[in-house]
């Protein structure tokens, strides 16, 4: 379904309905006597660019590593604060629009809806006996939220701008209201990371000269629209056929440098953007929005299945579920809207998603609403190239490169290290250093190879779209970059090399004199992204017949990265040693990088390390995990990749039956915290198992669950640059493949996974071929 549907307006922020085109968005409530709009901007953030502060960095970074190879572990572990540099800024709300109806009335016959594949929200009711109908959306082409509302009689309101910033109003020629204001030079780290005993030596929200991004708005009437400015902040607004269109622009020029305290260029820039639109018929800008916004989401489809719940109500559709209901086209919605989500909030261009992708209504916004590179980030672009969004995915991979060239500093200044680097956190102006300020345990600071971690997307970018072009100009340069830092990290331990000082981010162990502590000698995290970066920079040397210095030393060093240990009870190690765990349950998943997103442990080629991957689950899931939505969603990528159709499944439904996707489709945990990684990892969940395409070998329906007993996919994207589409009902299935370029590839089915076939696919040529699902 690409419509989806509500019968009342959204009760609050996180169920209001998010629109946008990865530079501006906005969360539409669909209300009655008051419609808001909450405004986003990509590039509206606290702060300017931040030194880390660190001194004698390399000194500390070594005492570290003594401490860790004499096995104090402890000492190593209290001076990581002596690396931690000062917290990251937060992404900013904009501010809101409100349109406000004259009188109260009466409502019947409400209708809300989100089109995904048009972009639009949407929502009509009556009241006094006049139907009115409100259209809203983000033009990319235009550069501005637009409105346009219809009634079959006269109506009349208020249009106000408001910010939760100090703002100024300007005046303005025509019908039209503007607002200039800064966002905050520093934030309440403490509010941001809700520490419940506020530190009152940290600085707090705070505007000034020296710092905080810029902006201008400006809001605008037309159709048959007869507007009255009542104030410098409102208008009174009467007309059948109303449209109503807002631009903003802001100081931001770019990371390098701190953002102008001019706010005359911006508010130029919105006031010209605005006047384009005047005259402009609101069919004109719906039809250039469908077909810019459709290019991207028409590309794939997903169907599975009806049920009785299919044409009900969103919300009504998730409350059943939350009760136990059966409804896998539910899941097919929330697919389709991982993949609005992700058109919506990251467009050539534009600033990656944050953790709330482009929406936030919060000065100090949990975790600050930027970009957490232990997982989270990574997590919003999973889905991208799979289905078939690889310009989606662009903004983060052109912020990988700039936090690359950041990253060096860190790595130089702070590590004493060779290459480039990224720790836990990161924000718009790429800080790239242990955030914390001598406050953090080092699992929630110190892990450089957090950056290997997020130059994986340039890898699977080349991966899903093989360009020998993109890889010599864009991800060979990051990825030696990267192999340099591994190179540096490994140090002498009996004989092998590994990784020190080394975490699991955010987690933590007993050492041997029962003291809880983070640090170790090489984690199976860190093995895990040494490998993967040293197998992707090689990979691309040959590819490109490059052969020097830095590719013999990477090439001998990885001979003598260690293997994945196995632990006495057969999982999957976490640690150098079988140590015992404080959080057996723990959220975050790290060890199993190498099942997943990693494309090491295959149940076909390495099945005593899935079985091992798989007691790891099994123990997490004995502890109390999953916890948290992007938890689920990775724990269902995992077990996908183990073929493992049922248990994903149950991952999936548990996240919905834990009233933890709320009846607009966005995650929200249960202090109502959102954060859309989950979102976004939820769609990477379902595209496993629909479709895998590791170790060489694409596999359709890979882990399909008997919940899912029919249904359908079109465009989706296997490795090697393949288009693969697939229709199944009771027991059989149909598949059709469509590659970029002729090649030879080969392609497993459910039921024989060992028994690759060897296919001849013609470039733009369908290749089809009928199967069974069962064994």
């Amino acid at each position: 379904m690409t419509v989806l549907q509500w019968r009342k307006p959204a009760p609050d922020w996180i169920q209001a309905l998010p629109i946008g085109d990865g530079r501006m968005g906005a969360k539409v409530f669909g209300g009655v006597q008051v419609e808001r709009y909450a405004l986003n901007v990509d590039t509206l953030w606290s702060g300017r660019p931040q030194q880390h502060g660190v001194v004698d960095g390399p000194r500390t970074f070594d005492r570290i590593r003594e401490h860790l190879l004499d096995d104090n572990r402890v000492a190593a572990d209290a001076l990581v604060g002596d690396l931690e540099g000062p917290y990251n800024h937060a992404f900013q709300p904009l501010g809101d629009l409100y349109l406000r109806a004259d009188r109260a009335a009466d409502w019947t016959d409400y209708r809300a809806e989100l089109d995904l594949a048009a972009g639009i929200a949407s929502c009509e009711y009556r009241s006094d006996g006049v139907v009115v109908r409100r259209r809203s959306f983000v033009s990319r082409t235009r550069r501005a939220l637009v409105v346009g509302i219809q009634a079959d009689a006269p109506i009349s309101f208020q249009v106000r701008l408001e910010s939760p910033h100090p703002v100024a109003r300007p005046f303005i020629d025509g019908p039209a209201l503007a607002m200039t204001g800064f966002g905050p030079a520093t934030v309440d780290a403490d509010a941001c990371l809700m520490v419940p005993d506020l530190d009152p030596a940290l600085p707090g929200l705070r505007y000034g000269d020296d710092g905080g991004v810029g902006f201008a708005t400006v809001v605008r009437v037309g159709g048959d629209a007869r507007a009255r400015r009542v104030s410098d902040g409102e208008m009174e607004v009467e007309g059948e056929q109303v449209l109503l269109w807002l631009t903003t622009a802001t100081t931001f020029d770019n990371w390098r440098r701190p953002p102008g305290r001019d706010l005359q260029p911006a508010l130029a820039t919105a006031i010209s953007e605005a006047a384009a639109l005047d005259g402009v018929a609101v069919e004109e800008l719906i039809d250039e929005h469908v077909s810019d916004h459709g290019r991207l989401y028409d590309r794939v489809s997903v169907e599975l299945g009806s049920t009785a719940q299919s044409d009900l109500p969103t919300d009504e559709r998730v409350a059943r579920s939350v009760a136990g209901a059966t409804d896998p086209g539910l899941f097919a919605d929330l697919y389709n809207f991982s993949r609005y989500l992700l058109v919506s909030s990251s467009r050539p261009g534009t600033e990656p998603a944050t953790l709330q992708g482009l929406w936030n209504e919060d000065r100090n916004p949990p975790w600050f609403s930027s970009y957490t590179t232990n997982i989270n980030v990574e997590m919003n672009y999973w889905i991208a190239e799979h289905a078939d969004l690889a310009e989606c995915a662009e903004p983060f991979l052109d912020y990988v490169a700039t936090l690359a060239e950041a990253g060096e500093v860190t790595a130089r200044e702070v590590l004493g290290l060779d290459g480039w680097c990224a720790n836990h956190n990161t924000d718009i102006w790429r800080g790239s250093w242990p955030v914390g300020i001598g406050r953090n345990r080092p699992t929630w600071a110190l892990t450089p190879t957090c950056g290997m971690w997020a130059a994986t997307a340039l890898v699977e970018h080349d991966a899903f779209r093989p360009d020998d072009g993109f890889v010599r100009e864009r991800a060979l340069p990051v990825l030696a970059g990267a192999a340099r830092l591994g190179l540096s990290l490994l140090v002498d331990v009996g004989g092998r090399r590994r990784a020190v000082p080394s975490t699991s981010p955010e987690n933590n162990y007993v050492d041997n004199t029962g003291a809880t502590v983070d640090f170790d000698l090489q984690t199976t995290f860190d093995l895990a992204l040494l490998r993967t970066t040293f197998d992707a920079y090689l990979g691309f040397a040959d590819r490109l017949g490059i052969e020097d210095p830095l590719v013999s030393e990477v090439r001998g060093c990885r001979h003598q990265l260690d293997e994945f240990p196995i632990g006495r009870d057969g999982r999957l190690q976490e640690w150098s040693e079988e140590f015992e765990e404080p959080e057996p349950g723990h959220r975050h998943l790290s060890h199993l990088f190498p099942l997943y997103p990693g494309r090491e442990i295959d149940p076909v080629s390495t099945p005593e390390l899935a079985d091992a991957a798989s007691l790891s689950l099994a123990a997490r899931r004995a502890g109390g995990s999953p916890i948290g939505g992007w938890t689920h969603a990775w724990m269902a990528c995992l077990y996908a990749r183990l073929f493992d159709a049922e248990e994903a499944d149950w991952v999936l439904r548990h996240l919905v039956q834990s009233g933890q996707i709320g009846s607009g489709l966005l995650y929200q945990s249960r202090r109502g915290i959102h954060q859309i990684d989950a979102n976004f990892g939820i769609g990477a969940a379902v595209s496993e198992m629909l479709l895998q395409s590791n170790r060489g070998v694409i596999r359709p329906l890979a882990a399909l669950p008997a919940t899912w007993s029919q249904g359908r996919y079109r465009g989706l994207r296997a490795r090697g640059g393949v288009g693969v589409s697939a229709e199944w009902a009771e027991g059989h299935a149909t598949v059709e493949l469509v590659a970029d370029t002729t090649r030879r590839c080969r392609v497993a089915f459910p039921s024989a996974p060992d028994r690759p076939v060897s296919v001849e696919l013609l470039a733009g040529r369908p290749w089809r071929t009928e199967f069974t699902i069962g064994p």
